[in-house]
């Protein structure tokens, strides 16, 4: 964050085509104590699984989730970054965000 905006800050990794969605996962979890880069998921919050189908990605994460969304709504610094990361990684249009029971 800067003077009141937030930046994407994209970072580039090379990883197997199957192993992409749940590293950027493990990223934006933050995982790294001596980090100085801001994360918005909890350590409790996985990817439980993925499809991609007619131009659109749907993630399902745990129920640990839930502890992000306010009023029904999934917080909008974390949708921008998982969104954000999904799009710019996987050749998809939309990313819809779902949760396993």
């Amino acid at each position: 964050k800067c003077n009141d905006s937030y930046y994407y800050i994209p970072v580039t990794y090379v990883v197997s085509d199957s192993g992409v969605a749940r590293l950027i996962i493990t990223k934006l979890k933050g995982n790294n104590i001596n980090s100085s880069l801001l994360t918005h998921l909890n350590m409790n919050v996985e990817l439980v699984d993925y499809n991609i189908e007619n131009d659109k990605m749907d993630v399902t994460f745990n129920s640990n989730l839930n502890e992000l969304f306010i009023d029904g709504e999934l917080k909008e610094e974390v949708k921008y970054s998982l969104e954000a990361s999904f799009l710019d990684s996987f050749d998809v249009k939309s990313v819809e965000i779902n949760i396993s029971n």
